[in-house]
């Protein structure tokens, strides 16, 4: 799923369920701990996952996190594990590529490893990662994004991967609160899910949620701070939406979710920000199927 920001209506992933997609909601979670576990105990989890006859990846769960301050600053944590079963997997699903801004966020943080079914595992080298200026479509349009970019070690059929990206705002994006949209699904089986807002109760959270009539989002409020948490079950594979949509016609399951500091700025004046165009790393691999 990939990635999701302070920026604002990020169009994750461009896709939508076909008529026999299949999406579960239930509570099937991916327990294992972070980068912790030992190789024969991820290959193991892994190996419990069985997606039908010619999935070249299987994502076992893609989490979002965001946490919000008082000022509206996020910092936000991108964590997916995902099992490569061929070697059209493995060329569509080889390395990392993640966006920044130097404006408002310190350079993301990395954390891969690969699992190889012989049990070895490998880590993510970071004299591998480049940085350099983002492309945009149009020649003659400036701007200080940045892509992160590396090639993950040792990959092959049978591999299991993990990755985490961590973004740290040193300045909000937005002053007056920022609009995002999380699309759930991509173009490979997804198993589990997860979105987890955190917030201040200064700063309002509002959200939607669209082509999920089932799910209950799960809130909380303890010491001052508001934590909402949306969970996904079993989702199978989605194909290519019609490009051009209506903006307000939903092409697959999401949840939109906006922060307001109380008093600071209108609605309209929200929704005159939600102009920025989406990260780089939200685009890759969506063409590997």
């Amino acid at each position: 799923m990939a990635p999701i920001r302070a920026s604002v209506l990020l169009l994750l992933w461009s896709f939508m369920p076909t008529p026999g997609t299949t999406v579960t909601e239930g509570t099937s979670t991916w327990e294992l701990p972070r980068f912790t576990a030992d190789a024969p105990t991820l290959l193991h989890a892994a190996s419990s996952v069985n997606p039908k006859a010619g999935t070249d990846v299987v994502v076992l769960d893609e989490e979002d996190n965001y946490v919000f301050d008082a000022e509206g600053k996020a910092n936000r944590t991108h964590y997916l594990v995902y099992k490569v079963l061929t070697q059209k997997g493995v060329d569509g699903w080889d390395a990392m590529s993640v966006g920044w801004e130097p404006w408002h966020e310190e350079r993301p943080t990395l954390r891969v490893r690969v699992v190889t079914p012989e049990n070895a595992i490998h880590p993510l080298d970071p004299k591998t990662i480049t940085d350099a200026p983002a492309r945009d479509e149009d020649e003659k349009t400036y701007g200080d994004g940045r892509v992160l970019r590396a090639p993950l070690p040792a990959i092959a059929p049978g591999s299991v991967v993990e990755e985490e990206e961590t973004w740290v705002e040193r300045a909000p994006f937005f002053g007056a609160g920022v609009v995002v949209r999380t699309y759930f699904g991509r173009a490979v089986p997804v198993m589990h899910a997860k979105l987890v807002l955190d917030a201040p109760e200064s700063l309002t959270l509002r959200y939607t949620v669209k082509l999920l009539p089932d799910m209950k989002p799960e809130k909380s409020a303890e010491n001052g701070r508001v934590r909402i948490v949306f969970q996904l079950g079993a989702m199978d594979a989605l194909e290519e939406f019609e490009s051009y949509l209506p903006q307000d016609v939903p092409a697959q399951p999401q949840v939109t979710f906006s922060t307001g500091l109380r008093g600071k700025a209108s609605r309209k004046d929200m929704e005159k920000s939600s102009t920025r165009k989406q990260r780089p790393e939200m685009c890759k691999r969506l063409s590997m199927d």
